[in-house]
């Protein structure tokens, strides 16, 4: 089991209980199972906009909608999630999350989100997620023109690459797992 949490501004923003699939020094691979509880910005656990992007409470959030399992590439500057329904199990496809490098943690691994996302069918059709709060996080003041411009790079490698199928969709988590869930001191940075 391992921490996985996003930090903004010396505050957790993101905190979820994860398993640990794979740890080396290439990737690292993390599952979070339909039933796990995170704690997630918000009351319904939905991204919150504007001056919310500083000054937030974090909420209970029971991880319902679908299977998650998290490929890390090592030393980039994102991550790609798989997704499964969390009823049928189908295959729902790939959410490339445009994030800070991973770092180690005693408690597992940090990053932070960087608002842009990559959002991939299943038949490997894709779209830009969240253009517009990319932008506006420019205005408030939390990236420059010049990091705006980094992140979208970022996220144009990813394209470029489509790293998609990852080798990873046929994953299926050990029925013995247990729920992971969050430790103690999770809040502490």
């Amino acid at each position: 089991m391992a921490l996985f949490r996003f930090i903004r501004f010396g505050k957790v923003r993101h905190a979820s209980p994860r398993i640990v699939v794979r740890d080396d020094e290439d990737v690292i691979v993390l599952h979070l199972p339909v039933g796990a509880r995170a704690k997630l910005p918000g009351h319904d656990g939905r991204p919150i906009r504007g001056q919310a992007d500083r000054d937030w409470e974090l909420h209970d959030h029971a991880w319902h909608t679908s299977s998650l399992l998290t490929v890390i590439p090592c030393g980039r500057a994102h991550c790609i999630d798989l997704l499964w329904d969390g009823e049928t199990g189908a295959f729902g496809g790939w959410y490339v999350n445009i994030q800070e490098p991973i770092r180690r943690s005693p408690r597992g691994f940090e990053t932070d989100d960087l608002i842009l996302d990559i959002r991939v069918q299943p038949d490997g059709s894709w779209q830009w997620k969240d253009e517009d709060e990319l932008e506006e996080a420019v205005t408030l003041g939390r990236f420059t023109e010049k990091e705006a411009r980094e992140i979208r790079a970022e996220g144009e490698r990813v394209v470029r690459e489509q790293p998609w199928p990852t080798g990873w969709e046929d994953f299926r988590p050990d029925p013995r797992w247990e729920l992971p869930q969050l430790p103690a001191g999770w809040d502490v940075v």
